[in-house]
């Protein structure tokens, strides 16, 4: 499966507090989403030693502007997943299927973690 695609939007800069450090970056997904998450996003890709957690979700918007997913990091398995926004029923957001093109879904995502 394809991996979704990191970016820096700001300066590359790393707030440093105490031993964690912050990371901003933008995400796209992949061409090819893989159920269960992102196996790419991986420390080294954010630039971090090791991941500590991920600000809850990011709202990946797609380029019409017209859906959403929600990305949302694992801390068990250590891998972004994806979910769709779903009203029926309520508070249902089911995961993307596998497969899915989500290339037309960007958000900012700020990693915290170390080294």
């Amino acid at each position: 499966m394809a991996a979704g695609t990191i970016t820096y939007p700001f300066k590359r800069g790393v707030d440093v507090r105490g031993h964690s450090k912050m990371c901003p970056v933008t995400y796209v997904g992949p061409a090819s989403y893989a159920a269960g998450g992102d196996a790419a996003f991986l420390a080294g890709a954010v630039k971090l030693g090791t991941i500590e957690w991920v600000i809850p979700c990011g709202l990946g918007v797609a380029a019409d502007g017209l859906t959403a997913v929600l990305y949302s990091y694992n801390q068990v398995t250590g891998k972004l997943q994806a979910f769709w926004g779903n009203t029926t029923p309520a508070g249902v957001w089911p995961e993307v299927t596998d497969t899915t093109d989500l290339s037309g879904y960007t958000c900012v995502l700020l990693v915290y973690g170390k080294g």
